[in-house]
C-alpha cells in the first residue's frame, strides 16, 4: 500500500496536484465569481450614489435659480433652473436611479415617495418664476414665504440622504465581501502546494495585482466620496449663505422700497414718475393729484405733454439736457385740470426701476413767486420812471402791463370817490386807445348806479371776473365805437379800508381765473403806492408855487414885477445895516413921470400901463449892480435903492442916466410917446439914518425938482427941508 502510495506518489501528487489544482481552481473560481460579483456590486452602489449626487444637485438648482430671479429680476439667474429641467436633468437622474434599483425593493420605495416630492417641488418653482413675471416681486416673495417649497425641499433631501445612507451601506458590505473572496483565493493557492506553485505565484501575483488595483479604487472611490461630501457640503453651505444674504437683500430691498413709497406717498410735494423716452406718466403721489385735480388713475393715463405747455420737441430736449446732467432743474408752466396755469420748478433725476431708467420730478408751484417778481420789476420800473413821467403817464404804464401779464387786448383804471358813491373815468390802456376804441375814450364823473357791471367790483368790494360779459343780464353794452368786450376782470384798490380805484383788463384769449386777479391787485397796488405819492408830490408842488405866487404878489407890483412898499422897506433896512457895520453911503432916489396923467386921459390907462412898464425896463437897464434896487411904489412913483454909493456925484451920475433913459420916445401900440421924469435923491447918513427920514428928504427933493421946472435932478439939502 505504502509502495503504490510511494510509486504513484508522483500521480498521487500530480493527481493531488491536479485535484489541488482542480480544488484551488474551483475554490479560485468561486472567489473569483463573488469577488466579480461584488466589484459589479460596488461599481453599481458608486453609479446610485452618483446619481443621487447629480439629482440633488440640480435640485438645489431648481430652487435657487428662480430664487436669484425673483429676488433681482435678471432672467440669467434662471438658467441652471432650465438646465434642471432639461432632459438631461433630473429626469435622466432619476431614470438612471429607477433603472439602478430595479431589484432593489427598498430603494424602489424610496423612488416612489420621491416622485411626487419631485414633481410638487417643480410645480412650485414654476409658480413662482410665472407669478414674479407676471405679478412682480412681492407677490412671488410672497408665495416663496409660504414655506411650501422649503419644507417639500427639506423631505426630498431628507429621502436622498436615507438612500445614499443605503447605498454607502451597501459599498461597505460588497467591499467587504470583495476582501472575503481575495483571502479565501490566497489561502486556496497557499493549500495548493509547491507544484501550483508558479501558476499560484502567478495567480498570486494577478490577484494580488487585481486586489491592489481595487483597493487603490476603492480607496479613490474612498477620496472621491470624501471629496464630493466636502464639495456638496460646502456647495450647501455657500447655498445657504448666499440664500442668507439674499434673504438679507430682499428684506433691506423691501425696506428700502417701503421707506422710498412712504415718502413718496406722504410727501407734501408734488412728484410725478414718468419714461424719459415717451414722456407716459407711470406714477404720481396724493399732493400731484391735489394740486393737477385729477385722479392718480387718470393721470397715470396721460403724457406729459398734456400737461406742460412747453411744445414737445422742447419738452424733449429739456429732459435730455436734465438725464445728462446738463441742467439741474428748469421752470415751466402746468396745466391743471381746472384750465388754470401755474407756474412750476421742476427737479427731475433718472431713477431705475424694475431694471428701466425712469424720471422722478419733485415739482413745486411758484406762480405766487412768479407773480411777486413780477410785480417788485414793474416796482422797481415805475419808481425810476415816477420823477420823469406825469400821473397819466404813470397810471397808462401800470394799465398796459396788467394788460400784457394778463394776456388782456383791453384795459383801465378808474379813480373812485371817497364817498365810494361815484366814479371817475381816468386812464386807458395805449392799446385801447389806439386799437381797440374808434371815438374818443371820455374823462367823465358819473355816480355807481349809471356804471355797468363793470363796476360790480365797486359795490362788492371783491375782484370780480365776467368770462362771458355779453349773456350777463346786467350788461349795459358798450357805447357806439367802443372795441365788443367779451370777458373782463375788474379788481379793487383798498387804501384805509375804502375802494381808491379800479383796475381792469378785458379780452383774454382764455377765461380769465384767479390767478389774473391776483395779479392784476398785485400790480393795482405796487403801482398806487408810487402813483399817490406822485400825486401828493405834483399836489404839495402846486401848493408850493401857488404860495410862491401869493408871497411874490404880496412883495412886488402886479403891473410891473417891481418890488413893491413892502419888499422895499425890507431891502432899505438890509442896506442900512450893511452901511452901519462897513460905514459906507447909500443912496435913495425917489422919481416920477412929468404930465403923466395927460397920457392916461389921451391914451387910455392900457397905453399907460405899458409905459409904467417900459419906464421899469429902461431904469433896469440902467441899474447894473447886483445889489441895486428899483421899486414901484404906485401910480407913475418909482424908488431906487443904491447901496454901498462912493461920494454924492455918482449917484448924480446915474440919476442922469435914468432921466436921459426915460427922456427917449416911447413906441407904444402905433403911439409914439415923450416923457420925462423929475428925480429927488437922499443920501445915508448925511440926509438921514432910518428909512422914513431918508424917504421924507427924497421925496422933498423929488418935489423941489418939479417946482423948478420938472425934468430934473434934485440933491437934498438944508434949505429944501
Amino acid at each position: 500500500m505504502k509502495k503504490i502510495f510511494k510509486e504513484n506518489l508522483s500521480g498521487i501528487a500530480f493527481a493531488l496536484a491536479i485535484t489541488l489544482i482542480l480544488g484551488t481552481g474551483s475554490l479560485l473560481y468561486s472567489s473569483f465569481s463573488t469577488l466579480i460579483d461584488s466589484n459589479r456590486s460596488v461599481n453599481h452602489t458608486l453609479e446610485t450614489i452618483s446619481a443621487l449626487d447629480h439629482l440633488l444637485t440640480h435640485l438645489n438648482e431648481l430652487e435657487t435659480g428662480p430664487r436669484g430671479y425673483v429676488i433681482t429680476g435678471e432672467k440669467n439667474f434662471l438658467n441652471p433652473y432650465f438646465k434642471a429641467l432639461a432632459p438631461d436633468g433630473i429626469e435622466q437622474h432619476l431614470g438612471e436611479l429607477r433603472q439602478l434599483n430595479t431589484h432593489n425593493p427598498a430603494q424602489q420605495g424610496y423612488l416612489a415617495s420621491l416622485y411626487p416630492l419631485i414633481a410638487k417641488k417643480i410645480q412650485f418653482m414654476q409658480k413662482v418664476v410665472a407669478l414674479r413675471k407676471q405679478g412682480g416681486f412681492d407677490a412671488a416673495q410672497a408665495l416663496i414665504a409660504t414655506d411650501v417649497g422649503n419644507s417639500t425641499m427639506e423631505e426630498i433631501r431628507h429621502l436622498i440622504e436615507r438612500m445614499r445612507q443605503r447605498e454607502t451601506v451597501l459599498l461597505h458590505q460588497r467591499s467587504s465581501v470583495a476582501s472575503a473572496s481575495l483571502q479565501n483565493s490566497i489561502f486556496s493557492i497557499t493549500a495548493g502546494g509547491a507544484i501550483s506553485a508558479l501558476l499560484l505565484s502567478l495567480s498570486f501575483i494577478m490577484v494580488n495585482h487585481e486586489v491592489g488595483a481595487r483597493k487603490r479604487d476603492a480607496e479613490q472611490l474612498r477620496l472621491l466620496n470624501s471629496e464630493q461630501d466636502q464639495r456638496v457640503a460646502s456647495r450647501t453651505m455657500q447655498l445657504n449663505n448666499e440664500l442668507e444674504k439674499r434673504k438679507e437683500s430682499e428684506a433691506a430691498l423691501k425696506k428700502s422700497e417701503q421707506q422710498f413709497r412712504e415718502m413718496f406717498e406722504n410727501n407734501t410735494a408734488v412728484m410725478i414718475i414718468y419714461d424719459p423716452i415717451t414722456l407716459h406718466i407711470i406714477d404720481v403721489n396724493q399732493s400731484a393729484t391735489e394740486f393737477y385735480g385729477w385722479t392718480q388713475k387718470e393721470l397715470c393715463r396721460m403724457n406729459l405733454g398734456e400737461i406742460n405747455t412747453l411744445p414737445h420737441e422742447e419738452l424733449h430736449d429739456i429732459f435730455e439736457k436734465a438725464a445728462s446732467g446738463e441742467i439741474k432743474y428748469f421752470i415751466s408752466s402746468h396745466r391743471r385740470a381746472d384750465g388754470l396755469i401755474r407756474d412750476v420748478e421742476v427737479y427731475p433725476t433718472i431713477i431705475v426701476r424694475s431694471g428701466s431708467p425712469h424720471i422722478y420730478s419733485i415739482i413745486h408751484d411758484i406762480t405766487e413767486r412768479r407773480r411777486i417778481e413780477r410785480a417788485n420789476q414793474f416796482h422797481l420800473s415805475i419808481l425810476e420812471m415816477a420823477p420823469l413821467k406825469t400821473v397819466k403817464e404813470l397810471l397808462q404804464m401800470t394799465i398796459d402791463e396788467a394788460e400784457k401779464l394778463t394776456g388782456s387786448t383791453i384795459g383801465f383804471l378808474h379813480y373812485v370817490d371817497d364817498n365810494q358813491l361815484a366814479i371817475t373815468l381816468q386812464g386807458w390802456s395805449t392799446n385801447t386807445i389806439t386799437t381797440m376804441c374808434k371815438v374818443a375814450l371820455p374823462n367823465q364823473h358819473y355816480s355807481l348806479n349809471e356804471a355797468g357791471i363793470w363796476a360790480d367790483a365797486l359795490r362788492k368790494r371783491s375782484a370780480i371776473i365776467h368770462n362771458d360779459y355779453a349773456s350777463n343780464k346786467y350788461c349795459k353794452g358798450m357805447p357806439e365805437g367802443h372795441a365788443e368786450l367779451r370777458r373782463e376782470a375788474v379788481v379793487p384798490i383798498f387804501r384805509n379800508n375804502k375802494i381808491v380805484a379800479l383796475l381792469g383788463v378785458g379780452n383774454k384769449a382764455l377765461d380769465y381765473n384767479e390767478d389774473d386777479t391776483a395779479l392784476i391787485g398785485l400790480l393795482g397796488n405796487v403801482a398806487w403806492d408810487v402813483i399817490s405819492k406822485k400825486i401828493t408830490d405834483d399836489e404839495h408842488k402846486i401848493l408850493q408855487v401857488q404860495q410862491y405866487v401869493i408871497e411874490n404878489l404880496a412883495m412886488h407890483d402886479s403891473l410891473t414885477g417891481l418890488p413893491n412898499r413892502r419888499l422895499l422897506s425890507e431891502r432899505i433896512d438890509i442896506t442900512l445895516a450893511q452901511c452901519r457895520r462897513n460905514k459906507t453911503t447909500a443912496a435913495l432916489f425917489i422919481f416920477d413921470l412929468d404930465k403923466f396923467k395927460a397920457v392916461n386921459d389921451t391914451l387910455g390907462h392900457q397905453i399907460g400901463d405899458l409905459l409904467l412898464k417900459e419906464v421899469a425896463t429902461r431904469t433896469l437897464g440902467v441899474l447894473r449892480r447886483s445889489g441895486d434896487s428899483l421899486a414901484r411904489l404906485g401910480g407913475d412913483e418909482y424908488v431906487v435903492l443904491l447901496p454901498q454909493i462912493a461920494p454924492p456925484l455918482n449917484a448924480v451920475g446915474i440919476a442922469e442916466k435914468i432921466r436921459n433913459a426915460i427922456l427917449q420916445p416911447f413906441e407904444l401900440e402905433g403911439h409914439t410917446i415923450n416923457i420925462s421924469c423929475s428925480i429927488g435923491i437922499a443920501l445915508y447918513p448925511e440926509h438921514g439914518e432910518d428909512e422914513q427920514t431918508l424917504m421924507k428928504h427924497a421925496d422933498a427933493a423929488m418935489y423941489q425938482a418939479k417946482n423948478e421946472g420938472l425934468n430934473r435932478i434934485k440933491l437934498f439939502s438944508a434949505e429944501i427941508g
